[in-house]
């Protein structure tokens, strides 16, 4: 690849690269793949570091869920201990130190209390009174949930324990009522989990087991997450083992080869774009040579029509020198006047189509200009019209004019003449002896509208739009109109930002109709 010289322009270097569409193809695929590999190993990790936050987070919502259910049953049971204690007959009982009855609300309390294993009355010596069951040993845990009844429960060994104080009628306490109860039964059970219990001491144990205070509760490469229970002054963690990240690989793979294919999609698009660009520079490179071509073409045509002009005109002024000369100097009989009045009408004819070839080309080029000027309609058509009443005259034609308005356009009166001449001068050719020349104007919503209706035989719509063509000859024979004048007559309407319309009829003879904007607007 050409190295990028230092301060070219940027569209240089881009044109340079659309002229080797592999090179260009090759360097998208460089600049874009380079990152696109570095991109898809940060993507793959931020995707594994998501999966790991989101496997995380999860476990936190986990243990969050498990301690408030646990410290919701430990509030239970102790809310439910507490009103138990507060029965008048388990007051009754205990401060009378009756066995008997003490064991009865025992019995009938213990149902009431779902999570306890044993209840034990404890009196303020701490002796214990009765059980429920009956003969249960006092545990270690009820002891100690005795000597400091608290909302925190007591622990020892795989049991713990509540306990609600007991008092007689004058509010002295005469004993405790204590439940024991197996904290590792009032977790729920979680596929997969392994669920750690930490007292207020920060020993931890999973259901069933001991507590341990140099148990680690999470093995390392584990997920795990701790939640407070309520105010018992205990925590729960939950511990998942780390997800495996099955699927990442393929995830970076699959992510990778999208990328890829990404890169190749720019790459073969980049291609294509560069053939498309190279062959539209070769197409500007032909167009700019066609239109140096085609210059140079005007210019030989203008310097041919040029000379055409002195060449042509030459001889034609010499021509009508001399005729004019054997008419005002020469005594001729009718026969030889007759001639050379042929020979100068012929010779006006020529020169006429000399002037009208040079305005035609003049108005192609653009180098013809109007200049307007406010002039009535009649002075307007005034010139062209008596040049065609004298025309028809000799030809036995009989010309028919509607009344023409007064009204002042803005158009410039020579150009605009000389166009209305050509179309009656045609109309007049494509009429026969004895025939009809229909002219008529009027000024249409702010446009000047001249209407011209020849008396020939009928034209096919679809052939009447030839009548403009240059080199176009729209009727066979005598009567036909040829093209030059008749395309000089439309340019010039055309110039003065009006149309001419042919309506080739269905009968006898055509109507050309020339609409211009009588302020010089826009038709």
């Amino acid at each position: 690849m050409t190295a990028i010289a230092a301060g070219r322009p940027l569209q240089a270097h881009a044109l340079e690269l659309a002229r080797r569409p592999a090179a260009l193809a090759l360097a998208l695929a460089l600049v874009v793949g380079m990152p696109t590999l570095v991109a898809t190993a940060a993507s793959v990790e931020a995707a594994r570091s998501e999966q790991r936050s989101a496997a995380l987070s999860a476990v936190g919502g986990e243990a969050a869920a498990l301690a408030a259910g646990l410290d919701a049953r430990l509030g239970a049971l102790h809310g439910q201990l507490v009103t138990a204690a507060e029965s008048r007959l388990l007051q009754v009982g205990a401060a009378r130190a009756d066995r008997t009855l003490v064991a009865t609300v025992l019995q009938e309390f213990h149902p009431l209390l779902g999570d306890a294993r044993v209840l034990f009355f404890v009196d303020d010596r701490g002796t214990p009174l009765a059980s429920d069951p009956p003969g249960a040993p006092l545990a270690e845990a009820a002891r100690a949930a005795y000597a400091a009844p608290s909302r925190a429960p007591a622990v020892d060994g795989s049991l713990g324990a509540f306990a609600a104080p007991v008092r007689d009628g004058f509010g002295m306490q005469v004993g405790s009522l204590v439940a024991t109860f197996a904290p590792g039964a009032l977790v729920e059970e979680r596929a997969g989990a392994d669920v750690v219990l930490i007292d207020a001491r920060g020993r931890a144990w999973r259901p069933g087991e001991a507590p341990a205070t140099d148990r680690a509760p999470a093995p390392p490469g584990s997920l795990a997450a701790t939640a407070p229970i309520g105010g018992t002054g205990w925590s729960l963690a939950v511990v998942r083992p780390a997800p495996a990240a099955p699927g990442l690989g393929a995830l970076g793979f699959e992510i990778f080869l999208f990328r890829a294919g990404l890169v190749a999609a720019i790459a073969i698009g980049a291609y294509a774009l560069a053939v498309a660009v190279r062959a539209l520079l070769r197409e500007r490179a032909a167009l700019a040579a066609a239109n140096a071509r085609l210059a140079v073409a005007s210019r030989h045509k203008t310097e041919f029509l040029a000379n055409v002009n002195h060449e042509l005109r030459t001889p034609l002024s010499s021509i009508l020198g001399f005729a004019a000369l054997l008419e005002e100097r020469t005594t001729l009989d009718g026969r030889q006047a007759r001639y050379v009045r042929n020979v100068r009408e012929a010779g006006d004819h020529l020169l006429g189509l000399v002037d009208d070839i040079l305005d035609l080309a003049a108005v192609e080029s653009g180098r013809l200009e109007i200049r307007r000027e406010d002039v009535s309609v009649r002075a307007l058509l005034a010139e062209p019209l008596r040049v065609a009443r004298g025309t028809a005259e000799t030809r036995d034609q009989r010309l028919e004019i509607s009344d023409v308005p007064e009204d002042v356009v803005a158009v410039d009166p020579r150009r605009l003449g000389h166009a209305l001449g050509l179309l009656f001068s045609s109309a007049l050719d494509a009429t026969p002896a004895g025939g009809t020349i229909g002219v008529s104007a009027a000024i249409e919503s702010g446009h000047l509208v001249v209407a011209v209706a020849d008396g020939g035989p009928a034209v096919a719509r679809e052939r009447a739009q030839r009548l403009f063509d240059v080199y176009g000859r729209l009727r066979d024979g005598a009567g036909s109109a040829s093209g030059p004048g008749l395309a000089l007559a439309k340019r010039l309407v055309e110039l003065h930002g009006g149309v001419l319309l042919v309506d080739g009829g269905v009968g006898a003879g055509s109507v050309v109709t020339v609409r211009v904007p009588a302020r010089g607007e826009r038709a």
